[in-house]
C-alpha cells in the first residue's frame, strides 16, 4: 500500500509532453508563480500513523 500526495501541470514538464503531443503548452499564471519556489519533499515511514501525524500538524 502507498500513498503519493503531489500536483502534476503538462506545462511543469514541456520538454516530455509538447513533443509527445506536437503542440506548446501555456503555462497558468498560477503555475508560472510557483515555478521558482523551491521544492518541498518529505519522507515517511510507511506507517499510516505518521501520515496523520504529518498531515494534522502541518
Amino acid at each position: 500500500m502507498g500513498i503519493i500526495l503531489a500536483t502534476v501541470h503538462p506545462a511543469k514538464f514541456p520538454e516530455c509532453i509538447e513533443p509527445a503531443i506536437d503542440q506548446k503548452i501555456p503555462i497558468p499564471q498560477q503555475l508560472n508563480n510557483c515555478m521558482d519556489k523551491d521544492m518541498v519533499k518529505t519522507s515517511l515511514s510507511s506507517h499510516e500513523k505518521d501520515l496523520k501525524e504529518f498531515l494534522l500538524n502541518a
